[in-house]
């Protein structure tokens, strides 16, 4: 039997641990899951921050909605010359 061949497979097992040490893919998944919850977390204030806004936006409209379209009250712009005074 042809140990060789066992031997580099040895080899590529031992290569591969290695790689798979170096890499901490433990690590980075750790990582990853810990950013995908703060996103989650970003997301959801998002939603909150813009549940919040549609309700401001609902109450300008409703304001806007009971404002007069026209101004009723008159103003001159040129001063009319009093009157002289009666006694």
């Amino acid at each position: 039997m042809d140990t060789s061949v066992i031997d580099d497979l040895l080899d590529t097992i031992d290569d591969t641990d290695h790689r798979l040490l170096v890499s901490n893919l433990d690590g980075s998944y750790a990582d990853m899951e810990a950013t995908a919850a703060e996103v989650d977390m970003w997301l959801a204030s998002y939603a909150a921050q813009l549940a919040g806004i549609e309700l401001d936006i609902d109450n300008v409209r409703q304001i806007n909605a009971t404002l007069p379209r026209a101004c009723f009250k008159k103003i001159d712009l040129e001063p009319v010359e009093p009157e002289p005074a009666r006694y």
